[in-house]
């Protein structure tokens, strides 16, 4: 066999070889954690009968199963990181039973109430992603809205954001990082309450 024969065949291999499929990675299913805090942490600035937790929203590609991140190319998702539950579930229970322990209501609901003396929280998530090529952090930017009576007349309007630093670039370490992010994060919204 010549010489270019040869290189034709193993320049052949090499194509055939680079061309065969990569395998998909397993979907790794990640569960928002969060810690009630003891009750009495904070002084109790209000007293409501009933608070209605509005199940909260999340922008854009947030509202998604897949974790986010940035990168030089803007937000993206993880095809293969994804949350256990819809994030906005887990949240909306996370803050009903922050609100429940904090006592700052006689009732706490994530079902629409009747009593038209209700106070109705509105939360809407705006950042929940981890800034890898920026910060490195993770980051939890939120506005809630407070509104109350049959009017639903706007009593409190907040915006915030919260920022944690992961220990490493691991999906874990990233949720773990997100879900301490949420509990600051919620804290401050029962502290301003």
């Amino acid at each position: 066999m010549s010489f270019h024969r040869i290189l034709i065949w193993m320049l052949l291999f090499i194509l055939t070889a680079c061309s065969a499929p990569q395998p998909i990675a397993d979907s790794v299913y990640h569960r928002l954690d969060y810690q009630v805090q003891e009750s009495g942490a904070h002084d109790i600035q209000h007293k409501y009968e009933n608070v209605y937790v509005h199940r909260v929203k999340f922008a854009g590609l947030l509202q998604d199963d897949a974790l986010v991140y940035e990168s030089s190319r803007g937000l993206q998702q993880w095809h293969d990181k994804l949350w256990v539950e819809p994030v906005s579930e887990a949240f909306s229970r996370f803050m009903a039973k922050a609100l429940r322990q904090s006592g700052i209501a006689t009732s706490v609901s994530q079902r629409p109430v009747q009593n038209t003396e209700s106070v109705h929280l509105y939360i809407t998530v705006t950042a929940f992603e981890y800034q890898q090529h920026s910060t490195g952090k993770v980051q939890v930017s939120l506005e809630f809205e407070l509104r109350g009576g049959a009017s639903k007349r706007q009593l409190l309007v907040q915006d915030f954001e919260i920022s944690e630093t992961p220990e490493s670039e691991a999906a874990k370490d990233v949720v773990d990082a997100l879900s301490v992010a949420t509990q600051r994060a919620i804290q401050k919204i029962v502290r301003a309450l």
